[in-house]
């Protein structure tokens, strides 16, 4: 399996515990935190599997380096 293969199916399962956690519940918020050196295309990869998740609250922090 390649990198990009295991990438995508991690971010599958992330998509899937946020569907999980958030199903019934529209008060719970997704708190989105990265490293300022992380990735930038990374970063909204991850975004936008917390928003197919069906998350309705969303937060994005950056942690302190």
């Amino acid at each position: 399996m390649g990198v990009l293969s295991k990438r995508k199916k991690r971010r599958e399962r992330l998509q899937q515990m946020i569907r999980d956690r958030v199903a019934g519940n529209d008060q719970i918020v997704v708190v989105l935190e990265t490293h300022p050196d992380a990735d930038y295309g990374m970063m909204i990869a991850c975004l936008d599997e917390v928003k197919l998740a069906d998350a309705r609250k969303v937060s994005l922090k950056t942690t302190k380096p």
